[in-house]
């Protein structure tokens, strides 16, 4: 993946990600549980946000429903 501008964390990982012989068995496994753990990061973030924009749309709705019942 080239980057216009490529950050300092992009570069230590890229070279640390070629540093890594993936021609041994244990060199492959190094590279799948790094990306499986990247990976992993990623849908738990996605999950938090989706659990947070849930939470925020239900105190919405709640508070409508408190508003309208005061009548």
């Amino acid at each position: 993946m080239k980057l216009p501008y490529r950050p300092s964390w992009w570069t230590c990982l890229s070279e640390s990600l070629e540093s890594m012989s993936t021609k041994t068995s244990q060199g492959r496994v190094m590279m799948l549980e790094f990306i499986n753990a990247i990976a992993l990061s990623i849908l738990q973030l996605l999950n938090s946000w989706r659990r947070r924009e849930k939470e925020r749309k239900i105190k919405v709705v709640n508070f409508i429903f408190y508003i309208s019942s005061i009548d």
